[in-house]
């Protein structure tokens, strides 16, 4: 389980970006992401989110009903799951793929 735990309802941000075999950050081609349950349940139609003309370092912010817990679980995993490319030095377009993982705690009487 992770150690990012954000209460129902509330603001989760996180900073993504990624680096080439030499540490060097780079600039992205494209960008986008998706919001997933436990059981890989899109959470509030979050998929496929493209960020326009991303740069190498991009900031992704959910709240409200991207934080909401209905199932009635006390603590509930999330995964924002991150999908870009990106053109090498030597003009290929490269893939990456990653995740940022965190918990949602159930707040029994926000609704």
């Amino acid at each position: 389980m992770t150690d990012t735990i954000v209460n129902e309802r509330s603001t989760y941000s996180t900073t993504i970006s990624w680096e080439d075999g030499d540490g060097n950050k780079v600039a992205l081609d494209t960008l986008k992401w998706s919001l997933v349950k436990h059981d890989g349940t899109i959470v509030n139609n979050r998929e496929n989110e493209e960020i326009t003309d991303p740069d190498n370092e991009e900031k992704i912010t959910i709240s409200g009903d991207d934080t909401a817990i209905l199932d009635g679980y006390g603590i509930e995993q999330r995964w924002l799951i991150f999908e870009a490319t990106y053109t090498d030095n030597n003009g290929v377009t490269q893939t990456l793929t990653g995740s940022k993982d965190f918990a949602i705690r159930n707040l029994k009487k926000v609704t």
